[in-house]
């Protein structure tokens, strides 16, 4: 039994809902009064800490608190819920093909490049440019994810399957 690729997409797209929505609701919950809800935040803010290194300056401020993230893993994760959206109005639902990987290789010039220019101080830090470049990236990754992903999920049923038919008729 295989997964329907529109499953897949709606389970991505969940996926994809949830982890933003836990971006932007850590500096809300923490700006409650119940302690509860600052431990949740808390428990939040540590889950990005391996993939972010959440540098207050380079942070978003809502709810008069910083995001989990910085602004340009935010601007990625915005992107790629974005590219997921837009995914089965540029493509069909078959994912079994990938875009050409010249593509993949462009879409992070643009936030390597203003990581470089940083770098050499050539102009200040901009939250708004360091998102918009996360967002190009991010935008691009769903058309070479998701085709991976089900492909990867499908392989891994077709050979639970295998393994177990194997089983059932004794050719271990």
């Amino acid at each position: 039994m295989q997964l329907s690729s529109r499953k897949l997409y709606f389970l991505s797209l969940c996926f994809m809902a949830l982890w933003l929505g836990l971006i932007i609701g850590a500096p809300f919950l923490i700006s409650l009064p119940s302690l509860n809800c600052k431990k949740v935040a808390f428990l939040i803010y540590w889950f990005f800490s391996p993939v972010c290194h959440q540098l207050t300056e380079s942070s978003f401020i809502i709810y008069e608190n910083q995001m989990a993230i910085c602004s340009r893993c935010f601007g990625i994760y915005l992107g790629m819920i974005l590219g997921v959206l837009i995914y089965p109005l540029l493509r069909s639902f078959d994912f079994t093909r990938v875009i050409h990987r010249r593509y993949m290789m462009l879409a992070p010039l643009p936030m390597v490049g203003d990581v470089v220019l940083l770098a050499m101080r050539v102009y200040p830090p901009l939250l708004w440019l360091k998102t918009l470049t996360g967002l190009l990236f991010g935008f691009a990754l769903p058309f070479y994810l998701l085709p991976a992903l089900y492909q990867m999920v499908n392989q891994c049923v077709s050979f639970k399957s295998m393994a177990s038919l194997i089983q059932i008729r004794g050719l271990k």
